[in-house]
């Protein structure tokens, strides 16, 4: 069927949690700079699908394995 790949996943967490981050990070020294461009809840949407994508591939792929 589908071979998916973890580690695009993994990536794509990390990369989504860090621009939160930053975003954040941003906001505080600039208030209303982030929120006027862009919305920072995006970013964490991705993140919490690419996460969850990523967990539910890892179980996947351990029951397979077994």
């Amino acid at each position: 069927m589908f071979k998916f790949n973890l580690q695009f996943f993994k990536d794509l967490s990390l990369v989504s949690i860090l621009t939160f981050i930053l975003l954040l990070m941003i906001e505080d020294f600039k208030p209303g700079f982030v929120v006027f461009w862009f919305d920072p809840k995006i970013i964490f949407y991705i993140f919490l699908f690419s996460f969850l994508i990523y967990l539910f591939l890892i179980i996947f792929n351990t029951k397979s394995e077994k």
